[in-house]
């Protein structure tokens, strides 16, 4: 990975960036009110192949007594989970938009290649959180949380090799304990890249004892069992994803108001991330992404990164009340981060006007 920074503004940053280069950004203000960034680009990034989907056999990794376990850790957080004053149920929060906004396209949706689908979902929820961050000008770097190193965490780090190695899958509760202890660590700085193989040995083996060490000096980050979903609505339009395990599954994805929508006929033993909250239209929706590959599931009809789906309301209050769903902070507590999201409409509608390859300069209001 070449350490070559380069630096921008904010309206050029999306020029230099669109060409497919995804990498971490440390922000500064100046006094004219602009945020200028350097970005650390890698060499290479699309290592993978993009049409890639996980193999129905290594798609589910959800511990089957994962609520057992989950329970009593959840019930050590008081009630009520409270960041901003009031909850705003007309908002139209998609957190993909700080993602577009400071790397010029959505993050890679590399499939999963083993049962780690609890890592997936919460390294979905911490890279969301990082690029939000990085945005708002608060965090050093918009980075890219490893995922075995967080499946190590969940299964032998906090979880005592449970399951054991003769098995796949891992419990939220633990991944979760694992990331607030032991934080996360980069691919770049595991010197690996993923593999299915390296989840499953880190998932017997634990993750390097250098790589704890590493990963303990991020150890700041914090996380909420979330029970409602006013309590959801209030992380994710004040900038907080959630990680969210359950059996929900679907077979059924329909287009309707103007996204893929999908239905609950299906039980997956599974967890994934919830990225989005849009309450602008009659029929509130949560839009979901998913660890099995960017063509995975229906292409999207807006602006929504690839290999998710939206799900109602009433969808997700039934995943709440059977399932565990966690909110991720990057820092202790939930401060409020109430925002206007419409700032980001000009990007969003870029990303949606023009193919992913072409080459666009935004200034992005602050």
């Amino acid at each position: 990975m070449t350490q070559n920074a380069k630096r921008w503004t904010i309206s050029s940053l999306l020029l230099a960036v669109t060409a497919g280069m995804i990498g971490s950004a440390l922000f500064t203000m100046t006094q004219s009110n602009e945020i200028n960034v350097n970005v650390n680009l890698p060499a290479a990034v699309d290592q993978f192949d993009d049409q890639a989907v996980t193999p129905p056999e290594k798609r589910f990794g959800l511990a089957p007594d994962y609520q057992v376990v989950g329970q009593p850790i959840q019930a050590g957080y008081q009630r009520p989970f409270s960041v901003a004053s009031s909850v705003d149920r007309k908002a139209n929060a998609r957190l993909w938009a700080p993602v577009l906004a400071v790397h010029g396209k959505h993050f890679l949706n590399v499939p999963q290649q083993t049962g780690d689908c609890v890592s997936w979902g919460l390294k979905n929820a911490i890279r969301y959180r990082l690029a939000f961050q990085a945005w708002k000008g608060k965090s050093v770097k918009a980075a890219d949380p490893f995922a075995p190193y967080l499946y190590g965490l969940a299964r032998v780090t906090v979880g005592g090799n449970r399951p054991s190695c003769r098995s796949a899958g891992a419990y939220p509760a633990y991944a979760i304990k694992g990331f607030q202890e032991y934080g996360w660590i980069t691919e770049s700085e595991s010197a690996q890249p993923y593999s299915g193989r390296l989840a499953d040995n880190w998932g017997c083996d634990g993750p390097p004892r250098q790589m704890l060490e590493l990963g303990k000096a991020r150890a700041k980050g914090d996380a909420y069992p979330i029970r409602s979903t006013d309590e959801l609505i209030e992380a994710l339009t004040n900038g907080y994803p959630c990680t969210i395990a359950s059996d929900f599954g679907t077979s059924t994805i329909r287009q309707r108001d103007g996204r893929q929508v999908a239905e609950w006929d299906a039980s997956w033993p599974h967890q994934m991330c919830i990225i989005a909250y849009d309450g602008s239209g009659s029929t509130p929706y949560f839009y979901v992404i998913n660890s099995w590959g960017a063509n995975a599931h229906p292409k999207p009809l807006g602006d929504e990164p690839p290999g998710g789906f939206w799900v109602t309301l009433d969808t997700v209050a039934k995943m709440i009340r059977t399932g565990e769903f966690w909110a991720i902070s990057d820092v202790p507590g939930f401060p409020a981060n109430e925002l206007d999201w419409s700032v980001f409409d000009r990007v969003l509608k870029a990303s949606t006007d023009k193919p992913a390859t072409t080459t666009k300069s935004l200034a992005l209001a602050l």
